[in-house]
C-alpha cells in the first residue's frame, strides 16, 4: 500500500513541540521545567502565577508571583518563545482598568531566570499603581542575607540586588540572588523585606494615560554564593545576554 505523505502542518506542530520539555506538557501544562548548562533547574509554574515551583534541591518553595493593585496575576494559559526557552502569559484584566502580561526567559547557558512584567493602563488619565514581586524561598528558617550590592548585608530598597543562602555555601539549597535594579535606573522599589524565607519587593509604578510600563528581574540560582553575586553584579549592567529576545521597545518601557 502507498503511504500518503505526512500534512506539512502536522509535522510543524511535531516539530515545536520536540522543543518544549516533558514536563511543561504534563498536567495540563501546569508547570514547564527548564535546566541550565550549570544543571540549575528553573520550573515555571505556567498555568497559577508564573513563580517558580521549586528549583533545584527546594531552592524555591513559588517564589516571584506578581501583585498588581492589589490584585495575583494568575495566568491561565500561556504561549511558548524563544525555542522553548521562554513562555508569556496574555494580557491578563486585573481589575481598576490594568491589564498585565508576564514574561519568563531561561538561558541555556547561565544559571538565571529573567522576569519581564508588563503593566498596562487602559483608562485615560495617569495612574500610579502599587506592584509586588513576593514568594518563599526554600530555605525556611535556616535563610540569610550572604551579600546585598552595598555589602552591608541589610535588605534595602535602595540596594539593586540581595543575595542568599541556607546554612551551608555550596551545600544544602542553592545560592540565590535576587536583582530588582539596573545600573543607571531612577526606579528603586518602594520596600524590600525579607521575613526568614519570605521575600517581598515593592514598587510605584507610574503609567500615562493609556499607557505602559514594565518591570524586569532576574532570578539567579547557583551552587555557591561567589557565583550568585557575580551574576548579580554583571545582570545590573543589563548586557547583551540580559537583554536577549527583548526589543528596543520592550527596553524602553523598562522602569527599573
Amino acid at each position: 500500500m502507498r503511504r500518503r505523505p505526512i500534512p506539512r502542518v502536522l509535522l510543524l506542530v511535531a516539530a515545536a513541540l520536540a522543543l518544549v520539555p516533558a514536563a511543561a506538557l504534563a498536567n495540563r501544562m501546569s508547570l514547564f521545567e527548564l535546566r541550565t548548562q550549570g544543571l540549575m533547574v528553573f520550573d515555571v509554574l505556567v498555568e497559577s502565577n508564573m513563580s517558580l515551583s521549586n528549583g533545584l534541591i527546594d531552592a524555591y518553595d513559588g517564589c516571584y508571583a506578581l501583585r498588581v493593585a492589589g490584585t495575583e496575576v494568575l495566568t491561565p494559559s500561556v504561549t511558548f518563545l524563544f525555542a522553548g526557552r521562554g513562555v508569556q502569559s496574555p494580557r491578563i484584566d486585573v481589575g481598576g482598568e490594568t491589564k498585565v502580561s508576564r514574561q519568563v526567559y531561561v538561558p541555556a547557558d547561565a544559571d538565571w531566570a529573567r522576569y519581564y512584567d508588563l503593566i498596562v493602563n487602559t483608562s485615560k488619565s495617569a495612574r500610579t499603581v502599587t506592584v509586588e514581586l513576593y514568594g518563599n524561598l526554600g530555605s525556611d528558617s535556616s535563610t540569610k542575607v550572604t551579600a546585598t550590592s552595598d555589602d552591608d548585608l541589610q535588605v534595602e530598597a535602595s540596594d539593586a540586588w540581595l543575595a542568599t543562602d541556607d546554612f551551608a555555601d555550596g551545600d544544602g539549597d542553592p545560592a540565590l540572588a535576587h536583582v530588582y535594579r539596573r545600573q543607571g535606573s531612577k526606579l528603586s522599589p518602594t520596600r524590600v523585606t525579607l521575613d526568614m524565607d519570605n521575600l517581598s519587593i515593592q514598587w510605584e509604578l507610574k503609567l500615562p494615560p493609556q499607557g505602559r510600563a514594565a518591570l524586569l528581574f532576574f532570578a539567579v540560582q547557583t551552587k555557591n554564593g561567589a557565583e550568585a553575586v557575580r551574576l548579580a553584579r554583571d545582570l545590573t549592567k543589563l548586557e547583551a545576554g540580559a537583554k536577549a529576545h527583548l526589543s528596543p521597545e520592550d527596553l524602553r518601557l523598562v522602569r527599573n
